[in-house]
C-alpha cells in the first residue's frame, strides 16, 4: 500500500511546517501528528550502498502503519 502524498502549490504547507529545502520531508499520523520530518533518507549524493541506506521516511511511514514508535522523529533535510 503507498500512503497518501500531499501535493502542495503555493508552498502552504510547506510554509506551515517551516521546510528547509525541496524536499523536506514531513510524516503526518492519522490523528494529524507530526511523526517525521527530514531527508527522505542517509544518501544526499545517493552513492550509499543498499545495505548502508537508511530510509527514514519509509521507515517512519512502516511504523505508523503497524502502530509502532518512529525510529528517527527529525534529520536534516537536504536538496
Amino acid at each position: 500500500m503507498i500512503p497518501p502524498a500531499l501535493v502542495d502549490p503555493g508552498n502552504v504547507i510547506a510554509d506551515f511546517f517551516q521546510a528547509k529545502t525541496t524536499p523536506h520531508i514531513f510524516v503526518v499520523d492519522t490523528k494529524g501528528v507530526l511523526q517525521y520530518s527530514g531527508a527522505f533518507d542517509n544518501d544526499p549524493r545517493g552513492r550509499k550502498k543498499l545495505k548502508d541506506l537508511l530510509p527514514y521516511a519509509d521507515l517512519a511511514i512502516q511504523a505508523i502503519l503497524k502502530g509502532e514508535k518512529v525510529p528517527t522523529s527529525f534529520t536534516k533535510p537536504y536538496g
